[in-house]
């Protein structure tokens, strides 16, 4: 260490001098809840699924100058703000993943089928065509 070091150490306070100052404890945690708790207080409330919903259907609807208005607005919730940039940064991608988040996946169906054409899994074997190869 240089001695510039040393004698900014030196001029701290040391906890060998002043045990008091020792957190015993170690820093109190802060747990989720009660962030949440505190951010309650403040007024903040959660955002439901069906609330970001709504707000994809309405941001839909809006001018790219209300998107702008609202991607600045500094007084707007994050998912606000964050969800206006997007649209207008990437609106052909961003419509397409709020319209399948709001109506959901177009129905999508998946024919398969085995080696040349024929079925998966082959028919079963009855009794009776057990009796027919036999005679």
């Amino acid at each position: 260490m240089n001695k510039k070091s040393l004698n900014n150490l030196n001029k701290r306070k040391s906890f060998d001098k002043h045990p008091e100052f020792i957190n015993k404890n170690g820093r109190p945690r802060r747990f989720v809840s009660t962030v949440i708790k505190e951010l309650e207080l403040l007024g903040i409330e959660k955002v439901k699924p069906s609330q970001v919903i709504d707000l994809y259907e309405t941001l839909l609807n809006c001018t790219i100058e209300k998107l702008t208005e609202l991607a600045n607005d500094v007084n707007a919730g994050w998912e606000v703000r964050q969800t206006a940039k997007y649209m207008i940064k990437f609106p052909e991608k961003a419509w397409k993943e709020m319209k399948d988040r709001v109506h959901g996946l177009p129905k999508q169906q998946t024919e398969i089928t085995g080696k040349d054409g024929k079925d998966l899994i082959p028919p079963t074997i009855t009794q009776i065509e057990i009796i027919k190869t036999t005679k």
